[in-house]
């Protein structure tokens, strides 16, 4: 299914043009010391095992940024995305894809820290969770891939979804991120995505990935091109991190990421990352 079509499955019938948004304009999320909780943690990863829905509680506000008479539309989509049609092709595809993908990986897979066993571990005694991401993600992929390439980024960022949201649009966290690189409504407003009563563009495959790997590449510049910084000012702010590394410079410690002293959600949200990479 191509990326197009997909987008049209899920916006089928919206209604986009004339609509107001619910947010109004946004400081500069470079600056942020918000802290992202990943959809795709614990919760999805149970819903994502078990093959059921990780749907959003009923009473959350921004369920309705779908439209209600875009919900059976949207239970549809996700049920085609769990449930996909196998072609003869798909596994030789799917190899090559991977293969394409460790060619272009930059970071260093190779860190021995505690951190990151944990996560191989995690990942090792739970193979049903990796074997339905690999699924959900290789419809998205290729477009994502391609589109971190274009940007000289690595391609490890192709794979932030599988941490942020194991690759379901629909994914909706209860601090209000949405679809599958999980933008808050803010930062989303702030990257230009629409979101309205009738239509919200964090679940737009195209629009979001374009809209993360601008916000990535920003990040990447205001840490010098360190690409592990960006990445965990992606998850908890750039103001977070580099609240951190001002600290660890008064105490004459390093300022890499293994050194900060980062929230608990953001030092384990890389070496998911990294591990991701190795397991898929």
């Amino acid at each position: 299914m191509s990326v197009n079509r997909f987008s049209f499955l899920l916006l089928a019938g919206a209604l986009t043009t004339g609509c107001s948004t619910f947010f109004s304009p946004t400081s500069d999320p470079l600056e942020s010391d918000q802290v992202t909780v990943a959809t795709g943690d614990e919760d999805l990863k149970d819903a994502v095992e078990s093959g059921q829905a990780a749907d959003a509680s009923a009473d959350e506000p921004l369920d309705d940024a779908i439209g209600a008479d875009l919900q059976a539309t949207a239970r549809d989509a996700r049920e085609k995305l769990d449930n996909p049609e196998q072609q003869a092709d798909d596994g030789e595809k799917e190899r090559d894809l991977w293969n394409r993908m460790r060619q272009g990986f930059a970071l260093d897979h190779d860190v021995d820290n505690e951190r990151v066993r944990d996560q191989l571990n995690w990942y090792a005694s739970h193979p049903k969770y990796i074997d339905r991401v690999v699924d959900r993600g290789s419809r998205y992929l290729h477009y994502i891939l391609n589109e971190t390439e274009k940007r000289g980024l690595p391609a490890e960022f192709a794979l932030l979804p599988v941490v942020e949201s194991a690759f379901d649009p629909f994914a909706y966290s209860h601090g209000r991120a949405a679809g599958i690189w999980q933008f808050i409504p803010s930062t989303g407003k702030y990257f230009g995505l629409t979101q309205s009563w009738w239509h919200d563009d964090r679940r737009d495959i195209v629009a979001a990935t374009d809209a993360a790997l601008r916000y990535l590449e920003r990040l990447t510049e205001r840490f010098d091109g360190d690409y592990t910084l960006a990445l965990a000012a992606y998850n908890s702010g750039g103001g977070t991190v580099s609240s951190a590394m001002r600290r660890n410079r008064k105490a004459n410690r390093p300022t890499d990421f293994w050194s900060l002293n980062l929230p608990r959600e953001t030092r384990h949200y890389v070496p998911k990352l990294r591990v991701s990479g190795i397991s898929g």
